[in-house]
C-alpha cells in the first residue's frame, strides 16, 4: 500500500496574531487539490522540574480559551527570534516558577495537534533546582500560583481531566523514569 504523493503548493496567510498566524495550505494529493486551515506557531517549550523531594513544579494560572484556572507546567512560546529551546525553557523557569536547575536534560518533543497546527512542543526535565523570585510578565502570570505536585497528586489531576495534553504526557513520560537515562 502507497502513501500517496502529497505536496504542498501554496500558501494564503489569513490571519497574523500575536502569537501565532492561520494560513490557508493548497495540497496536490493523489485524488486531486485541496485546502486546509493550519495555525502556524513557532513552537513552545515545556519544563518538568522536579525538586529533591520528588515534587513537580506546577503553575496555575487562569486560561482564557478554557474560560478557567488551569495547573501546567512552567511553558512558553518560542517567540523570541533565535533563541535556543533550552534558553528558552531556563527563561520559562525562572519567570513561572522562580527557579534555576543545575542539570538538565531533553526529554521528547511532542506536537500539539497535527491535523490542525505546526506547533511542536519541546520537554525538557530540570533538576537540580534552586528557588528564588518569579519574573513574572503579564496578567495571568501575575495573578498565578505555584505548587510543588506529588506524583499522586499529579496523576489525580490527569485522571481528572485537569491538564493539558503536553503537560499529562510529559510528566507521565517523567515519572515512568524515561530521562536521564
Amino acid at each position: 500500500m502507497s502513501d500517496g504523493d502529497f505536496k504542498i503548493a501554496g500558501r494564503t496567510e489569513l490571519l497574523r496574531a500575536h502569537v501565532f498566524g492561520v494560513a490557508d495550505y493548497e495540497v496536490h494529493g493523489p485524488e486531486g487539490t485541496f485546502h486546509r486551515a493550519v495555525a502556524e506557531h513557532p513552537g513552545a517549550v515545556f519544563v518538568v522540574a522536579v525538586n529533591n523531594d520528588g515534587h513537580f513544579g506546577m503553575i496555575r494560572q487562569w486560561r482564557t480559551a478554557r474560560d478557567g484556572w488551569q495547573w501546567e507546567l512552567a511553558a512558553g512560546t518560542r517567540d523570541i527570534d533565535g533563541e535556543p529551546e533550552i534558553e528558552t525553557a531556563r527563561r520559562e523557569l525562572r519567570e513561572e516558577l522562580g527557579a534555576t536547575a543545575g542539570e538538565w536534560a531533553e526529554l521528547t518533543w511532542l506536537y500539539t495537534s497535527p491535523g490542525w497546527t505546526n506547533q511542536v512542543n519541546r520537554v525538557f526535565v530540570a533538576t537540580e533546582l534552586q528557588i528564588d523570585s518569579r519574573e513574572v510578565s503579564g496578567p495571568e502570570e501575575t495573578y498565578s500560583t505555584v505548587g510543588w505536585l506529588t506524583p499522586h497528586e499529579v496523576r489525580e489531576l490527569i485522571l481528572g481531566g485537569g491538564l493539558d495534553a503536553v503537560s499529562a504526557a510529559a510528566l507521565l513520560l517523567a515519572m515512568s523514569g524515561e530521562f536521564g537515562e
